[in-house]
């Protein structure tokens, strides 16, 4: 009996809370580097996207939990995320910024690598990378 508790007690602990993964589109409909993005620093892959370095001050950070109604003490708990990732051409603007809970960014980060991967490879184009991963969800 113990053994079924804490084994539900586990899980309860792991599981994503509602919120905790949603990114709104209209707070974070997304964003693309482009040459004359201020952060932008170069082209990559055979299709030549543009690249822009990261750069997202802590008040930036606060500013886009607020916006997600996440209180700043409650922030550490969360990654903020470039929702279309900078190695897929994404950008630092707040629109391309959401909160995200930590344990579900360790998720999205594989997912990228994998889209990295075959974009680097040539299998697929950007576009093609950035709707997978507007289809991902996370495992719950």
């Amino acid at each position: 009996m113990q053994s079924l508790l804490a084994t539900v007690l586990l899980a309860t602990a792991l599981a994503v809370p509602p919120g905790d993964y949603d990114r709104n589109p209209k707070l974070t409909p997304g964003g693309l580097c482009t040459a004359a993005d201020p952060d932008f620093d170069e082209y990559r892959y055979a299709e030549r996207i543009p690249h822009c370095r990261r750069n997202v001050s802590q008040s930036t950070k606060v500013a886009v939990g607020e916006s997600y109604g996440i209180h700043r003490r409650d922030l550490p708990r969360y990654e903020v995320d470039h929702w279309q990732s900078l190695g897929l051409g994404g950008n630092n603007h707040r629109r391309n910024l959401w909160p995200i809970i930590k344990h579900v960014a360790r998720q999205k980060a594989a997912v990228e690598q994998r889209l990295y991967n075959r974009i680097s490879r040539g299998e697929i184009t950007q576009a093609e990378a950035l709707a997978e991963l507007e289809a991902w969800r996370p495992a719950r």
